[in-house]
């Protein structure tokens, strides 16, 4: 039971500085500044699993992601970010865009990035 309050103390603390950056306007600021910039923000992922599977896989805790919860962050990503390539000879580097600049990238070749992943970005029209 003593364990379970430092990870509310932990989410609580995140859910006060995302609120803070919200209501102060900075996570605005940021996002605005980021893509005038030029900036590039690379999302790197290990493994994307479904329920079932995420319940019973042997990977540490913060390196797998729900597929439920991937499939909500990619129509996020479609919706508010130009999400490029990064495998291209010409990814798009140019100051000015209007929207922030999200990569997406996967660590290792394991079956759910072709399974889980993959139907979800296609969907989207996302690139990885």
């Amino acid at each position: 039971m003593t364990s379970s309050i430092p990870k509310k103390a932990r989410a609580l603390v995140r859910w006060l500085w995302i609120s803070f950056l919200y209501a102060t306007g900075l996570l605005w600021w940021a996002k605005r500044r980021l893509a005038a910039q030029g900036g590039i923000v690379v999302l790197t992922f290990h493994r994307v699993l479904p329920d079932a599977e995420f319940a019973r896989t042997n990977s540490p805790k913060g390196m797998a992601v729900r597929q439920r919860t991937f499939a909500c962050l990619a129509e996020h990503l479609a919706r508010h970010c130009a999400v490029i390539p990064l495998g291209e000879d010409d990814p798009v580097w140019a100051r000015g865009a209007s929207k922030p600049r999200v990569a997406l990238t996967f660590d290792d070749g394991w079956a759910d990035n072709a399974t889980a992943v993959f139907p979800i970005n296609r969907q989207r029209g996302l690139p990885w």
